[in-house]
C-alpha cells in the first residue's frame, strides 16, 4: 500500500487524502475494504470492487478541513476485518504524517530501535538486523510513542573500511517492526557498522551501531518452552504467554540483546504479531556440564479476542 499526500494542508482548506492499494497475490481481490484514520479517530471508510493479480487501486474518501493548525497522522488499512485471505497480513496497514498550516509544536519524529548481530559460520558470515520505528509525537505537551511507523520504508546499509559494503530497503509491518538479513564483510574478529534509516516520506529517524563479527551462537526455543496462563481461555479472556529461550552450551560467548517476537496464526488470516518485539539483555552459555544455558524468560500479553479459539 501506498500513502499520497495530494495538497499540502491550510487550516479550513479541503485536502485530499489518497491511497494506491497493491495486490501482490495470485488471485483477483474482491470488495476490498480500505478504512481512513486520523490518530485513533476513523474518517471515513471506501470500497474497492476489485484488485487484479499484480495490479493497484487508488481510492479517497470524502475530502477533509482541519481548521486549526497541527500534526496529523494519517492510517490507511486494507481488508480491517480479515474478510480476504491472504498471504501475508503484516503488510495491510501504512501510516504517513501530514502537516496542517504551521504547527506552534515542534515536528514530529521517528524513532527506531534495534538489535544487531554477526556470526562466523562454516566460512560464511551472516549479519541480522531488527527493530521497531515509532513516532515521536509531542501530544498536551509530552512526548508519545504508541504510535508505530506502518508501512514505513526502511534502507539499511553495512559500513565497512569506509564504505557501504551492502545495502537494500525493506518496510515495516503494521506494529512498526522489521528484520533483515545481509552478507557480512571480513572474518570472525572484524568490525563493521549498520546504518538504519525509516521513514514515511515525511519525517525519517536513525539507527547506528558497531558490530563485531563472533563465532556463530546458537539459540532456541520448543514447544515445550511456550507456556499459557490460561489452557482454556473464554473469548476477551487476557492470556500470558511465556516463552523460555536457550542458549547452547557451545556457544563461545555472551550473547546480548537478543530480539524475541510474539505472533499469532488464525487459520484464514496469515500471522499477526502479538505486542512488540521484546530483547534479552544477555544471555551467557554455561560452563557446567548440562546441556542447556542460563534460561531467560519474556512475557506478551494477548487479548483472547485475537486468539483462535
Amino acid at each position: 500500500m501506498l500513502l499520497r499526500r495530494t495538497i499540502v494542508g491550510v487550516p479550513g482548506t479541503q485536502t485530499i487524502i489518497s491511497a494506491t492499494i497493491h495486490n501482490n497475490g495470485a488471485t483477483t481481490a474482491e470488495n476490498v475494504e480500505v478504512r481512513f484514520g486520523d490518530f485513533d479517530d476513523h474518517i471515513a471508510t471506501e470500497i474497492i470492487p476489485a484488485i487484479l493479480p499484480g495490479g493497484s487501486e487508488t481510492v479517497s474518501p470524502p475530502p477533509r478541513t482541519w481548521t486549526e493548525a497541527s500534526f496529523r497522522l494519517i492510517t490507511v488499512t486494507v481488508d480491517p476485518n480479515n474478510a480476504i485471505t491472504e498471504s501475508d497480513e503484516t503488510n495491510n496497514s501504512g501510516a504517513k504524517v501530514y502537516q496542517v498550516g504551521e504547527p506552534g509544536d515542534p515536528e514530529p519524529n521517528i524513532v527506531v530501535s534495534g538489535s544487531a548481530s554477526a556470526g562466523f559460520c562454516d566460512g560464511t558470515t551472516t549479519g541480522y538486523v531488527y527493530g521497531q520505528a515509532v513516532y515521536d509525537f509531542l501530544i498536551d505537551g509530552k512526548h508519545s510513542y504508541q504510535y508505530p511507523v506502518k508501512g514505513g520504508s526502511v534502507l539499511v546499509s553495512v559500513i565497512y573500511e569506509g564504505g557501504t559494503f551492502h545495502s537494500q530497503t525493506v518496510t515495516t509491518n503494521t506494529q512498526g517492526s522489521f528484520a533483515v538479513s545481509f552478507p557480512v564483510p571480513g572474518e570472525a574478529g572484524d568490525e563493521f557498522s549498520v546504518e538504519i534509516s525509516v521513514t514515511d516520506g515525511t519525517p525519517s529517524g536513525d539507527w547506528l551501531r558497531t558490530i563485531d563479527v563472533t563465532e556463530c551462537t546458537d539459540l532456541w526455543v520448543h514447544s515445550a518452552d511456550i507456556v499459557f496462563s490460561n489452557g482454556e481461555p473464554d473469548p476477551l479472556d487476557t492470556v500470558t504467554i511465556t516463552a523460555t529461550i536457550h542458549a547452547s552450551l557451545d556457544n563461545p560467548a555472551t550473547v546480548f540483546d537478543v530480539p524475541v517476537t510474539f505472533w499469532e496464526h488464525p487459520p484464514a488470516s496469515g500471522k499477526t504479531q502479538i505486542g512488540s518485539t521484546q530483547t534479552i539483555t544477555e544471555l551467557a552459555p554455561r560452563c557446567g556440564g548440562a546441556r542447556l544455558c542460563r534460561r531467560s524468560s519474556l512475557l506478551a500479553i494477548a487479548s483472547g479476542s485475537k486468539l483462535s479459539m
